[in-house]
């Protein structure tokens, strides 16, 4: 099986960008796709979002498993150096992120997040499996208070329950069995400044629409570029094909 992949990450309309993102993969062996969004009025989250990025891929290198007990240690290993620095580093204290993961060995993949970065599993060009933010616009999905696509301009949307940074105990969403991949299964791993202005069945279209990753990408960008305005979030987004 062979993962195809592109990657983009935007400043916005903000002055610094707080995404960071990245991957690794060796064909027919294993491969690690992970962004990583640092919270906006927070210090240096430009700094949180790439060592958990950088200290994911590195961790996962060392031990590929994808078992539920090591995908946990990789992104609790990530939270941990982000402790650290804040510990070494007083004037980043406070500095948070999100992260959302998937790993493969080539033949199953799992995926992990923490936060409202979201990974979106494609198969025969629709979406069978999304996850869930850890929100306080989430918990009003999940108590009925408000329906599932009002979840873009829900007043407390910005609200994380669960991020990096925040303490050394940290809750990982992780996919409890691996899933078996196939040829023309597709991956999408976004920030909310991507995900929030494009919705899903427009990702649907413009996937049945694209022959590569990158043009993949470039459609939904452009829909986002046209109802982006003022300083509108920082945008990451990491698409993989499976071929």
């Amino acid at each position: 099986m062979k993962f195809i992949t592109s990657v983009l990450t935007n400043i916005g309309g903000r002055n610094k960008n707080d995404d960071y993102a990245g991957y690794i993969y060796r064909d027919n062996s294993y491969g690690a796709w992970i962004v990583a969004d640092g919270l906006g009025g927070h210090v240096n989250g430009e700094v949180a979002s790439k060592i958990a990025v950088e200290t994911a891929l590195n961790s996962f290198q060392l031990n590929k498993s994808l078992s539920k007990t090591n995908i946990d240690s990789v992104i609790n290993h990530a939270n941990l150096d982000i402790i650290n620095y804040q510990i070494n580093c007083k004037e980043t204290n406070g500095m948070r992120t999100t992260i959302v993961s998937l790993f493969t060995d080539s033949k199953e993949v799992v995926w992990a997040h923490v936060g409202d970065s979201r990974l979106y599993f494609f198969n025969n060009g629709v979406i069978k499996f999304q996850t869930r933010d850890h929100s306080v616009s989430q918990m009003a999905v999940s108590s009925g208070e408000i329906p599932e696509d009002q979840i873009r301009f829900h007043e407390d949307r910005n609200k994380l329950i669960r991020v990096l940074g925040s303490s050394p105990e940290l809750k990982v969403d992780i996919l409890k069995n691996s899933v078996q991949i196939k040829p023309g299964d597709a991956f999408l791993l976004c920030t909310d400044g991507f995900w929030e202005l494009i919705y899903e069945t427009e990702m649907e279209i413009d996937l049945c629409k694209a022959n590569s990753p990158e043009e993949w990408i470039k459609f939904m960008t452009e829909r986002l570029i046209k109802r982006a305005f003022g300083q509108h979030d920082n945008f990451t987004a990491i698409a993989v094909f499976v071929q």
